[in-house]
């Protein structure tokens, strides 16, 4: 009976883990789409005539489109939208990421009490939690929790203010591009402070 309960733990605690790398790769692909995004809001406002004309048209999901012939508030609005859309799932994948990694030490400790060894089974916990290179690992952990953070912050406000001085775009625009980007800095605040408090 233990062993069986041994088996199906661990097939638990490996799907789990599988689950966890997955969920890293997707945090990293929205991570890398969201950087992008942001640079690319403050390309559109910093350079709006020279992107348009320079790029004439960007294939998306395999479609083709003719972006010249598309009005810059509309372009400026829908990379608004996107960046606010995928950073907040960012911060729910990197959420969900940490709750796994919780649940895999548990898992961890479980198996490692049901095979009568202290961390036989320690890949996520005691293995990764060691003082080596925890020097780093604290400096990358305030590097992305908040220099990076600040930046992003700064880049948002930085680009509102450019589109408010831009006459071209509508006023409506203005608006709705002002509170992606409040709301975009609120989560981002949000997300921070749960960061912080559980450290």
């Amino acid at each position: 009976m233990s062993d069986k309960k041994t088996d199906i733990l661990y097939n638990h605690y490996i799907d789990t883990y599988a689950n966890a790398k997955e969920r890293e790769n997707l945090r990293n692909k929205l991570f890398l789409i969201t950087v992008g995004l942001l640079g690319l809001i403050l390309l559109e406002l910093t350079y709006s005539t020279d992107m348009v004309n320079a790029i004439k048209q960007i294939n998306i999901l395999g479609i083709n489109i003719n972006i010249s012939v598309i009005p810059l508030p509309i372009l400026i609005s829908f990379t608004w939208t996107f960046f606010s859309i995928l950073s907040v799932r960012y911060y729910q994948v990197t959420i969900h990421i940490d709750k796994l990694y919780l649940y895999i030490h548990g898992l961890e400790k479980k198996l490692s009490a049901l095979m009568g060894e202290n961390n036989i089974i320690s890949r996520e916990s005691s293995g990764y939690l060691t003082k080596k290179f925890s020097i780093f690992r604290h400096c990358v952990w305030y590097y992305y929790t908040a220099i990076y953070p600040a930046i992003v912050i700064i880049v948002i406000i930085w680009s509102l203010i450019l589109e408010s001085s831009i006459a071209i775009i509508p006023i409506y625009h203005k608006y709705y591009d002002f509170c992606l980007g409040l709301l975009s800095v609120g989560f981002l605040v949000f997300y921070l402070v749960g960061q912080w408090l559980e450290k």
